[in-house]
């Protein structure tokens, strides 16, 4: 057997790495133990793991992922009663806003409503008056129709009454001239 075995667990000393050194180059060449050398480490009890190290740091990882998941589920639920929380207050705003804008909505149909019952209004009282003057006229045109038909009875009359007289003016003249 070849000491460089041995002198593995140790390498922690110059003197040990040398003679591995030795060894290496002897039975692998210069370039193949310089390869060799380069990729062990100076110091292996402080870099090298062991599986008690290992088993502690699956246990303290597992341990931080359980935490991990912990604190994450009650950020969760944090956040879920936050947000419903936000939703209802949300949800009460929106209710509220709505039902001040319906009676805005219905005040404001009531006062156009009253407005426009107040032109309605004033638009009847002008039909009505442009009613009564049709009225007036129509009984005006009715006066004058009827004057314009006593009037038509006095000229006829007269007419009729003046030509009578000329017959009977006429009548005697020619009876006497005859």
């Amino acid at each position: 057997m070849r000491p460089c075995i041995g002198m593995v667990s140790d390498m922690s000393s110059e003197p040990a790495r040398h003679a591995l050194y030795a060894e290496l180059e002897r039975v692998l060449g210069t370039e193949h133990a310089r390869t060799l050398m380069d990729h062990l480490p100076r110091h292996p009890s402080d870099e090298a793991a062991t599986k008690t190290d290992i088993d502690r740091l699956e246990t303290s990882t597992k341990a931080d992922i359980t935490r991990l998941e912990t604190s994450t589920r009650a950020e969760f639920a944090r956040l879920e009663a936050s947000t419903k929380a936000d939703i209802t207050r949300l949800e009460a705003s929106t209710k509220a806003d709505i039902t001040r804008l319906e009676a805005s909505t219905r005040a404001e149909f009531a006062r156009l409503e009253e407005k426009m019952d107040l032109r309605f209004s004033a638009t009847d009282i002008r039909l009505d008056r442009i009613e009564d003057r049709f009225d007036r006229l129509e009984d005006r045109i009715e006066s004058i129709g009827e004057r314009m038909e006593r009037m038509q009875r006095f000229y006829v009359g007269t007419t009729v009454g003046s030509m009578t007289a000329l017959t009977a003016i006429f009548s005697l003249v020619a009876a006497f001239l005859t």
